[in-house]
C-alpha cells in the first residue's frame, strides 16, 4: 500500500506546485502550457489565471495557431467545460479590440476567366468552410458571430439584443456582396461590388434605409480609401429621401476625408434638390472648425415656410464660419440674403461653466408676415362644444427655471423692419438674463420726430418663489392698422393706430399673473373705413349682433367711417375698469361704454348705449338705449334693455334715462365737441393730467 501512498503524496505536490504557479507566476504557466503543445501558441502581458471557472486576462493577448491568428486587448478567454463536455461552443473570448485573422488551409476559388487579379488577397477570408464564435464581447456590447463558407461566397450573420445583421460576398472580381442590417427602428438593406485593385472602393448599386419617419430609396455611391491612413471619398452619393410631413428631396452630392498635417480636412459639395451645398471643415485635436456656403434660386420644396411665400425667400444665398468644440461653439461670420432679407450675425455659446449666449445680428433689411402668405386673415374659430368652455388662462404654472441658469446677451439692429406691410425705421431689440432676471428693451421710429410713427417697449422678469415679478411698457403711436395685414384691405382701409400697454404682475401661472395685474392699456384707432358685411372676417356671430343692435346704419350702408375708436381699462388686483372710455364714434353715431373684465374669475361686465349725431334723420327711439356684454371672457353673451331700466353708473344711467341723448354732454363726449372727437379728447385730457 506504500506505493499507493507515494502516488497520492506526488499527485498533491504537483497540484500544490501547479496552483502556486498559477497564483504567483501566471506568465510561467502560459509558458509551460505552450512547451506541453504545438498547434497553438499564446502570448499574454500582464496576464491572470483562475482554474473556477477557466479564465485567462490580460492587458494585451495573442493566439497563434496553424490555422489562423488572433490578436486583442484587455482580453479575457474563458472556457466552458461542461459545454466541451457536451460538444458544444464552450469558449468565449472578450475584448475591446480582436483581430481574426485566417490562414489558407486549402485552395483558394479560382477566379473567373480573363478577370484581374486583387490588390489585396482576400483568398484566406474564403478558405474556412466554417467558422463559429459563441460570444464575442466588444465595449460593452455582447454578440453572436457566426460566418460560413459556401462555393466562394462567405456569410456571416451578427446578432445581439438589439442588433441583427447579416452579409455575403462572393469572390470574384470585382466581389458581389450583399448586407441587410436591423437595429430597433433602423433598418439598412444594400448591394453592390467591392473593389480591392489598385485601392479599396465600395460601389453600391442599390441601397435603402429606413429609421421612424425618414427613409431612403435608390441609394447609390462610390465610396474609395486609400490602403493606409484616413483618406477616402464619396463620389456622388445619390439618393430619393423621404421624411414625414416634408416633400421628397432628391440628394446628389460628394465628399473627401483626407488626413492633413494639422488635423483631419474634410469637405461636402452637391445638391438637395435645388439647394447648393458647399461645405468644408477641419478638425482639429477636438475642435471642429467649417465653412459653409448654401445658395438656390428657387426656394426647394422640402424646406418649410412659416407665413412667406417662396419668392420671399429666393433667390437666396446664405454663408457662415466657425469652429465647434464640446466646450464651445462659436459662429464668427454668417451672412444671408433674400429678397426679403438682408443681415450679418455672429454667435457664441460657451459650455465650460454652465450656459453662456452672446448672439448680435444686424441687418439692412428684415420682412415679417403676420399671417400666411396667400390666405385671408381669419381667426380661429373654436369648436362647438356643449361642456363648459375652459379658462383663457392655465391655472397650471408655467417651469421658470430656465431664467435661473440663463446667461444671455443678444441684440438685433435693423435699418428696416417691415411687419406685414407696416414698416418701421431704426429697429433695435436688446435682450440681457443673467442671475434669473431678464431685461428686453425694444424701439423704432425716430424720437425727434414720433408723428413718422414707430414703437418702444421694455419687459422685465425677475425669479420671485416659483413664479416671477414682471413689469411690461410698451406704447405704439401712428402706425395704420390695414398695414398689418389683420384684416383684408377691401375690408379694412386706413386706421391710424395707437397703442399703450404699462402693467405689472406677478405669480406663477398665467391666472396668476392676470389676477395679480396692475396698470393701464388703451388702444385708439381712428380715420378708418370698414365694410359692414363682416361676418366672415370677424367670425364671431356675438360681435356682429351687438354692431346690429347698437349701430342700426350696419344693415343698410355699405360701409362704415370710424373717426374715433377707443378702448381702454385701469388694472387694479387684475380687476380691467373703464369708465366712459370704450368709445366708438362713426359719421353717424356715437357708443359709449363701461364696465370691467375680473381677469381672476374671468368674468365679463360691460355695458353700451348708442346714440345718432344730429340732422342724421333716424329716430333716437329706435335705438336701444342699452346693450349689456356679460358671462365671461370665452363664453360671453347679450342682454338688451330698450326700456334703460337696467343701469350701472350715473353717466351711462342719466345717458339711458334720456335715451341718449345726454351722452353728448357727457365725458368724453362732451370734450370732443370741442377737440374734434372723443380719441383727440381723450389725449388733451391725458397731457393735462400728466402736467
Amino acid at each position: 500500500m506504500r506505493w499507493l501512498l507515494y502516488i497520492l503524496v506526488g499527485l498533491l505536490l504537483t497540484v500544490t506546485l501547479a496552483l502556486g504557479i498559477v497564483r504567483f507566476a501566471p506568465a510561467t504557466a502560459i509558458a509551460a502550457a505552450n512547451v506541453l503543445q504545438s498547434s497553438v501558441k499564446i502570448e499574454a502581458e500582464n496576464p491572470t489565471i483562475s482554474f473556477f471557472p477557466p479564465r485567462l486576462t490580460a492587458t494585451s493577448l495573442s493566439i497563434d495557431g496553424e490555422a489562423f491568428e488572433v490578436q486583442g486587448q484587455a482580453a479575457a478567454l474563458s472556457v466552458d467545460l461542461q459545454d466541451w463536455w457536451d460538444g458544444a461552443p464552450f469558449w468565449s473570448l472578450r475584448a475591446e479590440h480582436i483581430v481574426l485573422m485566417t490562414r489558407e488551409d486549402q485552395s483558394p476559388p479560382a477566379a473567373e476567366e480573363g478577370s484581374a487579379p486583387t490588390g489585396i488577397d482576400l483568398s484566406p477570408a474564403f478558405t474556412f468552410t466554417r467558422i463559429d464564435i459563441d460570444v464575442l464581447a466588444i465595449n460593452d456590447q455582447t454578440f453572436r458571430v457566426a460566418a460560413r463558407n459556401d462555393r466562394g461566397v462567405l456569410e456571416a450573420e451578427v446578432t445581439s439584443e438589439n442588433l441583427n445583421a447579416t452579409a455575403s460576398i462572393g469572390h470574384q472580381h470585382a466581389h458581389e456582396f450583399s448586407v441587410v442590417f436591423n437595429q430597433n427602428d433602423i433598418r439598412f438593406a444594400g448591394a453592390g461590388q467591392l473593389h480591392t485593385l489598385p485601392q479599396p472602393e465600395i460601389n453600391l448599386s442599390t441601397g435603402s434605409f429606413n429609421m421612424g419617419t425618414t427613409s431612403v430609396t435608390d441609394l447609390r455611391t462610390l465610396v474609395s480609401c486609400a490602403p493606409s491612413g484616413l483618406d477616402c471619398e464619396v463620389k456622388n452619393l445619390q439618393a430619393n429621401v423621404e421624411i414625414e410631413n416634408l416633400a421628397p428631396i432628391r440628394v446628389d452630392v460628394s465628399s473627401t476625408i483626407k488626413n492633413a498635417d494639422s488635423g483631419i480636412d474634410g469637405n461636402l459639395n452637391g445638391t438637395l434638390d435645388a439647394l447648393q451645398l458647399d461645405v468644408s471643415g477641419q478638425w482639429v485635436d477636438d475642435t471642429v472648425k467649417f465653412d459653409v456656403e448654401a445658395s438656390t434660386d428657387a426656394w426647394p420644396g422640402f424646406l418649410p415656410i412659416v407665413h412667406y411665400a417662396p419668392e420671399d425667400l429666393a433667390p437666396f444665398k446664405l454663408s457662415a464660419r466657425g469652429n465647434y468644440s464640446p466646450a464651445a461653439f462659436k459662429l464668427e461670420t454668417s451672412s444671408i440674403s433674400t429678397p426679403s432679407h438682408e443681415a450679418q450675425a455672429n454667435a457664441s455659446i460657451d459650455l465650460a461653466e454652465g450656459t453662456s449666449v452672446a448672439v448680435a445680428i444686424n441687418a439692412q433689411r428684415l420682412r415679417i408676415p403676420l399671417i400666411p402668405a396667400g390666405t385671408e386673415a381669419e381667426p380661429e374659430t373654436a369648436p362647438k362644444n356643449d361642456d363648459e368652455p375652459p379658462p383663457l388662462l392655465s391655472t397650471e404654472p408655467l417651469d421658470w427655471s430656465w431664467l435661473d441658469t440663463l446667461n444671455l446677451t443678444a441684440s438685433l439692429n435693423t435699418d428696416v423692419l417691415q411687419l406685414e406691410d407696416a414698416v418701421f425705421n431704426a429697429f433695435s431689440l436688446d435682450v440681457h438674463a443673467k442671475d434669473g432676471a431678464l431685461n428686453m428693451q425694444t424701439g423704432s421710429g425716430d424720437p425727434e420726430n414720433p408723428d413718422d410713427g414707430g414703437f418702444a417697449g421694455t419687459l422685465e422678469l425677475a425669479r420671485a418663489g416659483d413664479g416671477v415679478d414682471t413689469t411690461a411698457d410698451f406704447h405704439l403711436n401712428r402706425i395704420a392698422l390695414e398695414t398689418f395685414g389683420f384684416v383684408p384691405q377691401e375690408e379694412l382701409t386706413g386706421g391710424r393706430t395707437e397703442v399703450l400697454l404699462n402693467l405689472r404682475s406677478n405669480g406663477a401661472s398665467p391666472a396668476d399673473l392676470g389676477a395679480h395685474a396692475e396698470g393701464e392699456m388703451y388702444a385708439i384707432v381712428e380715420e378708418a373705413v370698414l365694410q359692414n358685411d363682416m361676418v366672415e372676417i370677424i367670425g364671431s356671430d356675438i360681435i356682429m349682433e351687438a354692431l346690429e343692435k347698437l349701430n342700426p346704419f350696419v344693415k343698410d350702408d355699405p360701409s362704415t367711417n370710424l373717426e374715433c375708436a377707443l378702448v381702454r381699462f385701469e388694472a387694479t388686483d387684475g380687476v380691467l375698469k373703464s369708465d366712459d372710455q370704450l368709445v366708438i364714434e362713426t359719421d353717424k353715431m356715437e357708443i359709449v361704454g363701461s364696465g370691467s373684465i375680473n381677469l381672476a374669475n374671468e368674468a365679463l361686465k360691460i355695458t353700451f348705449s348708442p346714440s345718432a349725431k344730429s340732422g342724421v334723420g333716424v329716430n333716437a327711439g329706435s335705438l336701444v338705449s342699452f346693450l349689456a356684454l356679460g358671462g365671461t371672457i370665452r363664453d360671453p353673451g347679450l342682454t338688451v334693455d330698450a326700456l334703460g331700466t337696467l343701469k350701472t353708473g350715473a353717466s351711462i344711467g342719466a345717458a339711458i334715462s334720456t335715451g341718449g341723448a345726454s351722452l353728448l354732454a357727457e365725458g368724453l363726449i362732451k370734450r370732443a365737441a370741442n377737440a374734434g372727437s372723443a380719441c383727440e379728447a381723450f389725449r388733451k385730457n391725458r397731457t393735462s393730467a400728466d402736467k
